[in-house]
């Protein structure tokens, strides 16, 4: 599970490197704004697949997390609300990249950058809920950075690899029309 949940971060951040540095880049070179579409609508379907596995992943870790808290034995089961808000959270979060599947969507700049900030919550949500819990007072319980990724040359590899594969896809199809 760790394996899963480490290279799906460091794909979901060359994704997150290579969309920001291509929405840059495209507005500097008219040839990156000639496919742009294009180019938008294969990085973001992908893009959105990630961001669904990371979601699924959340989930299921959020829910042993609660059924984890109810195997107490004979004191009474106290509910980790927490978790339950977590996934809820994610849940309302996990409609934006559904939505990329949409073609009308997915070809659009401001899209782009609202599946940039909620894929990129999704991917935080213990970091951004601990810090809630934190600012407010509520608890301060810390989490442990294990599952959190080591090495930074992978995300590096992973955003030239996902910026080079749906440019590619659109330069042959610009190509062919």
């Amino acid at each position: 599970m760790i394996f899963v949940w480490n290279t799906t971060i460091y794909l979901l951040e060359g994704c997150i490197i290579s969309l920001f540095l291509f929405l840059i880049a495209s507005v500097f070179i008219p040839a990156l704004k000639k496919i742009r579409p294009h180019y938008l609508h294969n990085a973001n379907i992908a893009f959105a697949i990630l961001g669904l596995i990371m979601l699924g992943l959340s989930i299921f870790l959020h829910f042993l997390r609660i059924l984890v808290a109810g195997m107490g034995g004979e004191v009474p089961v106290q509910r980790d609300y927490s978790a339950m808000i977590t996934i809820m959270v994610l849940l309302l979060l996990g409609i934006v990249p559904v939505l990329a599947f949409s073609r009308k969507r997915n070809t659009t700049i401001w899209f782009t950058c609202l599946l940039l900030i909620s894929i990129s919550a999704i991917m935080h949500s213990i970091e951004i809920w601990q810090w809630i819990r934190n600012i407010t007072g509520i608890d301060t319980y810390y989490y442990s950075h294990d599952y959190e990724p080591d090495a930074k040359w992978y995300r590096i590899a992973a955003a030239v690899l996902l910026f080079v594969v749906p440019y590619w896809f659109a330069r042959r199809k610009i190509s062919r029309a």
